[in-house]
């Protein structure tokens, strides 16, 4: 959540899309953490849901929401992984910075999210 802050102020007709479920620690209103309450929207969970912007489609943009992991947190985890067809690119974020080599707890403890 701390790099999303300054983006849109920077883009100030950008949407902001939100994994569902989004939460912080502590928890807090994300307007309180710089997203831009106006524009944000959540992803929903089918990506062929009639929320998702049609230009998305036409541009070849897909993606998936991966979660919620963690039958015992209030909310559980849950990430979003993006393909982009026309380039052959898969964007993730908190995914792909931290990659441990041994499997975490959490997902050896539900892992009917992935």
């Amino acid at each position: 959540k701390f790099f999303v802050a300054p983006s849109p102020r920077l883009f100030s007709k950008a949407e902001v899309w939100v994994c569902p479920g989004q939460f912080s620690v502590p928890p807090a209103p994300l307007e309180l953490l710089g997203f831009p309450g106006e524009r944000v929207r959540a992803l929903p969970r089918d990506p062929q849901d009639a929320s998702v912007p049609e230009d998305w489609r036409q541009e070849g943009v897909d993606f998936r929401v991966l979660g919620p992991i963690g039958k015992d947190l209030p909310i559980g985890f849950a990430e979003v992984a993006f393909y982009i067809r026309p380039l052959r690119t898969m964007l993730v974020t908190d995914l792909v910075l931290s990659v441990p080599t041994e499997i975490p707890d959490i997902i050896a403890e539900d892992p009917h999210g992935l």
